[in-house]
């Protein structure tokens, strides 16, 4: 029998609500006991853990609240996202929990700052080279730092951190990295790992 929340009627005695009011407490307590401690535990009320069904829509917040659900991140997984105050659907929210886990990847945190890393290559007789990401891949608003780790190394000259100097030209949808006009190893390719932090 479901939790009855009709009973009891001002004109119901006891003896004929009671099979009701032992189910409603019955149901009550199955309640409690999803994800909690149940009652009369030391830890009563706390939580075992929290689970996040996938909502069918997007919630909404007013202002002074946030929201945390769970929905398809797009690829058909379960991911949690992060709603900041006074949003509507379909407005600002962050998926959280979706990374690409390669070499060559990226992730958004609950802030909304985004990550991308990656490796790429200066190839020899170049200068430079243009980073750039698909339309759907970039950094909403802007890109804020680029760091730069050169990868390379040459025999008897170790780590060419020299033939790396700046990343350039830094756009929503990618950069540009240029080695020394002055370096002396451009007849060698020179690769190198980034790290870029937006939003």
């Amino acid at each position: 029998m479901p939790y009855d929340e009709t009973i009891p009627q001002a004109g119901d005695l006891l003896s004929q609500s009671q099979a009701e009011l032992l189910e409603n407490f019955a149901q009550i307590k199955t309640l409690i006991d999803i994800n909690h401690q149940t009652f009369g535990h030391a830890d009563q009320g706390k939580h075992l853990q929290t689970t996040f069904p996938v909502r069918a829509a997007d919630p909404v917040t007013a202002a002074n609240e946030v929201a945390l659900y769970c929905k398809d991140n797009g690829a058909g997984a379960a991911s949690l996202f992060f709603k900041p105050e006074n949003q509507g659907i379909g407005a600002t929210e962050y998926d959280f929990t979706t990374a690409t886990q390669a070499v060559t990847g990226e992730c958004t945190l609950p802030s909304g700052i985004a990550l991308k890393w990656g490796t790429a290559t200066i190839a020899v007789g170049h200068n430079s080279i243009a980073v750039a990401w698909a339309p759907a891949d970039h950094f909403p608003t802007a890109i804020l730092r680029v760091l730069l780790t050169p990868n390379t190394t040459f025999a008897g000259l170790g780590t060419v951190e020299s033939q790396i100097v700046s990343a350039a030209t830094k756009l929503v949808s990618g950069f540009t990295v240029y080695r020394s006009q002055h370096a002396p190893y451009q007849t060698d390719a020179v690769s190198f790992d980034y790290l870029a932090i937006g939003y």
